[in-house]
């Protein structure tokens, strides 16, 4: 699972111009960006269950596994979910770089 980040605000080791991506990051921009642009919606769907099971705070943040369902679900029928992409992302990006920008993700299963 995921652990809290120790880093010091306005600090960071990735995801910033010039440093490589976040370990999150570079995962969603190999695996899920890619399966949505090459419109490999059954590989989108896979990843975005996964997505589902990483949500680091569940009883928190419990739209994040909404959206991740809501966009598999899509996907399966035959859509790309960019809506609930950027709903996930508006309600989850920033709170997620504050706490969990450079820890690494859970393994795929």
């Amino acid at each position: 699972g995921w652990s809290a980040g120790s880093s010091a605000a306005g600090e960071s080791s990735c995801g910033t111009p010039g440093k490589p991506a976040c370990p999150l990051q570079r995962w969603m921009r190999e695996e899920v960006a890619a399966a949505r642009y090459q419109k490999d919606l059954p590989k989108l769907a896979e990843h975005l269950d996964q997505l589902a099971e990483w949500n680091p705070e569940p009883s928190e943040w419990s739209k994040w596994t909404r959206y991740a369902r809501e966009g598999a679900a899509a996907a399966r029928a035959g859509r790309r979910a960019d809506s609930v992409c950027r709903g996930c992302h508006q309600d989850y990006r920033r709170r997620f770089q504050a706490k969990y920008r450079s820890k690494q993700a859970p393994k795929a299963p």
